[in-house]
């Protein structure tokens, strides 16, 4: 399939925007294949919807950590894709940013029926943000399943540990990977 009928966005742990471009012009970037009236009323719906209109012709390198994965955002939904994938885009955030960044996906992700996969290092994020979970060490999947199946049966020492500490539970141990 060639490239530009590939409909996924990308959203990564730097928000990777151009920094030769304001808000605005990041968030219509992409959509070439739009006219220009439709370009700019889609980059608008955007902004509005992520809550950056006040923003829209700053400068990218004035925007805190939180703007910038918004930006982000936008711009990856503005492309309309069917698959977004997010490679640890609330890492670098404080927990009251990334609550709210998080609350304001969910939102959009309802919205648009948007698939998505989040890669992230963080049990909290996985648990507040997904329907599912598929835990991968050294290259190996150590569980797989709903939210509640692998909360309430973690199916092995590893997993229960790794959870455990993720999620602030009574334990010490840093998690351990199982040769089986």
């Amino acid at each position: 399939m060639p490239t530009e009928r590939r409909r996924f966005g990308m959203v990564f742990q730097e928000a990777a925007l151009f920094p030769h471009l304001n808000v605005a012009e990041n968030v219509a970037f992409g959509l070439n294949r739009l006219d220009r009236a439709a370009r700019k009323a889609r980059a608008d719906e955007w902004l509005a919807r992520l809550g950056l209109e006040p923003l829209r012709r700053r400068p990218v390198q004035a925007l805190s950590g939180g703007e910038r994965q918004r930006v982000a955002l936008a711009r990856a939904f503005a492309a309309q894709p069917d698959l977004l994938l997010l490679d640890e885009p609330f890492s670098n955030l404080d927990r009251l940013v990334r609550t709210e960044l998080l609350e304001a996906l969910r939102t959009v992700l309802d919205d648009t029926h948007t698939t998505s996969i989040l890669v992230t290092h963080d049990v909290r994020d996985a648990v507040d943000f997904g329907s599912d979970l598929l835990l991968i060490a050294e290259g190996r999947v150590q569980r797989q399943g709903s939210i509640a199946q692998v909360l309430a049966d973690p199916g092995s020492d590893w997993t229960r540990r790794f959870l455990a500490c993720g999620l602030g539970q009574a334990t010490h141990q840093e998690p351990r990977h199982e040769n089986s």
